[in-house]
């Protein structure tokens, strides 16, 4: 686990989200660099990890070329898109802060 300093009510949020191919892995670890820089400028940061009921057969369809299980992947990723952007609209739990994103998918 990434070394995490007390927040003394920073007024920027990071969030990292991970890509599928990431999905079970320890995201303290894959964004360690990223915690610590944050850290040291007083910007608060969340690791979110995906969590997909299709990961291993989007994989195998799309090495097959097909669509069905990349779709169903797809659509899960819009719904969790969804949700997030109606978090940050609704400004909660981030009432005064400023939020940024970041995240890498497939090709990283």
């Amino acid at each position: 686990m990434a070394d995490r300093a007390p927040m003394t009510n920073p007024n920027r949020i990071l969030i990292a989200i991970s890509g599928l191919c990431q999905e079970g892995k320890d995201g303290d670890k894959a964004w360690a660099n990223l915690i610590k820089h944050a850290n040291s400028k007083n910007i608060g940061t969340f690791i979110l990890g995906w969590k997909s009921n299709t990961k291993k057969g989007a994989f195998i369809d799309i090495l097959k070329g097909g669509t069905g299980m990349f779709s169903m992947a797809k659509e899960e990723s819009k719904v969790a898109g969804r949700l997030l952007g109606c978090t940050l609209a609704l400004r909660l739990p981030f009432l005064t802060q400023s939020v940024s994103l970041v995240g890498h998918s497939l090709g990283s």
